[in-house]
């Protein structure tokens, strides 16, 4: 059926604003659940194992604080957190 939008569940291997981290595996097999994520299809539904989007959120800032995209988005998580 064309109108039923696809889901993937991701475990521990990507998160709003992040990845998983190298407990089990390699980089390389990493490397490759990521890759076999960002080749779904872009309507494809997320579900993270984990919800860590308001410090995945803190960190990105501290990486690249000049990001005004990202200024954005944390000024949104934060919004919806205290809702």
């Amino acid at each position: 059926n064309k109108n039923k939008k696809g889901a993937v569940f991701t475990g521990d291997t990507l998160f709003s604003l992040g990845c998983g981290r190298l407990f089990e595996g390699t980089a390389a097999q990493m490397h490759e659940s990521l890759s076999k994520l960002s080749n779904l299809p872009d309507d494809t539904r997320v579900y993270c194992g984990h919800e860590y989007t308001q410090s995945n959120a803190k960190f990105a800032v501290h990486v690249d604080p000049t990001n005004a995209d990202l200024q954005q988005r944390v000024k949104e998580i934060d919004h919806l957190r205290s809702a």
